[in-house]
């Protein structure tokens, strides 16, 4: 998992999250398990789209973006390497 602040780059959020799950079935239960995370503490899921297919789910909590995809979906879209190019400070 990576974590890029963006902050300084955009106005409409704070960090992206990219995560990598090894199935679809993956994808939609760590989504499932992340939107009942965040409202348990308090915060509210803005939108979630791609769950159905689950190869690239992307979750909006407001200030943070959260990619979880597959592999080979990942390495083909390689959004490490547009918000690497564009920001400072990266966490592993």
């Amino acid at each position: 998992m990576k974590v890029f602040t963006v902050s300084d780059i955009t106005p409409l959020f704070d960090y992206v999250v990219l995560a990598t799950v090894a199935s679809g079935r993956q994808s939609r239960a760590a989504t499932i398990k992340i939107q009942e995370d965040i409202k348990s503490l308090g915060g509210k899921v803005l939108g979630v789209e791609g769950l159905s297919e689950g190869g690239w789910v992307l979750i909006d909590i407001g200030d943070v973006v959260l990619h979880i995809m597959q592999p080979d979906i990942r390495r083909f879209y390689n959004l490490e390497e547009l918000w690497s190019h564009k920001q400072k400070n990266t966490v592993d």
